[in-house]
């Protein structure tokens, strides 16, 4: 063979080397570049002009962002928690976003039954997405990678307007302020912005005889007004009608519930969110099982455990007031 033959080889084999070291690493050292989940990526995706902040092309509806961004009311017929602490988990799924976080419930009544406040927190949300979903949502490329995230801080304040007697429905009042305490707004998973909303619930109690009143079956219903701060200027706040309706089988330690509930926003932009659901409680344990059927494309399964309960907020409202009395020295 002659030496221009050989020299030939030997440059075709280092060309052939090249370019597989260079497959090689696109298809398992930078995986990332495949996806495009650089700058470059998101400002194609969301058509970027260059100047607009990222966090405006983010839609905030339930529809498309994460499980737990915005809440959805509970029916008031089955909001209110024994007093105590409670924790627990909300198991969210749909194909392409599955989340589970952890949470927080602390109800506490310091001056009446009649009157409840109660703060709910989610300190830490996992959760996976899909590429697909993420284009859909357009997830700012810098928190592309990101799977933890910690949600907003809720108050709810619960007022017994009128309690029930056989002629009458009993009357709820609550209200909610949610404070933007959040993060992971470029991942789609939370607003980090606040919101409000209050509504007024009936129940009302039916005796079935033919169980001698072993399960007490109530009906309820609610309707309010919901208010939450958007990223757009032009609308930079959105407005619902928060509904909810159901009924309980109530013990005085276990029961069972079914109910609807949700919100309906005028931006029709993922904002009109609707689940059906069924729960179970017993000695401090909840259950519940959580299906969206619009504008909210998960289901959901919550379990709460009371950790700390009335008996010792009871006691430390009962002896709140007290005075100690101690007697003068004698003479």
């Amino acid at each position: 063979m002659s030496l221009k033959a050989i020299l030939l080889d030997a440059l075709n084999a280092t060309a052939l080397k090249r370019v597989f070291l260079t497959l090689c690493l696109k298809l398992f050292l930078f995986p990332a570049l495949l996806l495009g989940q650089d700058h470059a990526w998101w400002a194609n995706n969301v058509n970027w002009d260059e100047s607009t902040h990222w966090s405006s092309y983010i839609t905030f509806s339930p529809g498309m962002m994460g499980s737990n961004a915005l809440p959805i009311p509970e029916p008031l017929g089955v909001a209110k928690r024994p007093l105590g602490l409670s924790m627990g988990t909300v198991f969210a799924y749909n194909p392409e976003d599955v989340s589970d976080a952890l949470y927080f419930n602390l109800a506490l009544s310091p001056f009446s039954d009649r009157f409840q406040i109660s703060f709910y927190g989610m300190p830490f949300e996992f959760f996976k997405t899909s590429h697909r979903i993420k284009t859909e949502r357009k997830t700012f490329w810098r928190t592309y990678e990101n799977n933890v995230a910690n949600g907003d801080l809720q108050l709810n304040t619960y007022f017994r307007i009128l309690e029930e007697t056989f002629q009458r429905p009993q009357l709820d009042l609550r209200i909610h302020y949610r404070f933007p305490t959040s993060d992971n707004v470029g991942a789609a998973r939370f607003t980090d912005t606040p919101g409000y909303f209050f509504d007024v619930g009936i129940e009302k109690t039916l005796i079935n005889k033919r169980l001698k009143d072993k399960y007490l079956k109530k009906y309820f219903v609610n309707l309010g007004f919901y208010a939450w701060q958007t990223n757009v200027d032009r609308q930079f706040q959105n407005d619902a009608v928060v509904f909810g309706a159901g009924v309980k089988w109530d013990q005085s330690t276990a029961g069972w519930s079914i109910y609807t509930n949700g919100f309906i926003g005028y931006q029709n932009n993922g904002d009109q969110p609707v689940l059906v659901g069924v729960g179970r409680h017993f000695n401090g344990v909840i259950i519940k099982a959580e299906q969206g059927i619009h504008d909210y494309p998960f289901f959901r399964i919550k379990l709460e455990k009371t950790v700390l309960g009335s008996r010792f907020f009871n006691t430390f409202r009962e002896n709140r007031f007290k005075v100690k009395v101690v007697d003068g020295p004698t003479t």
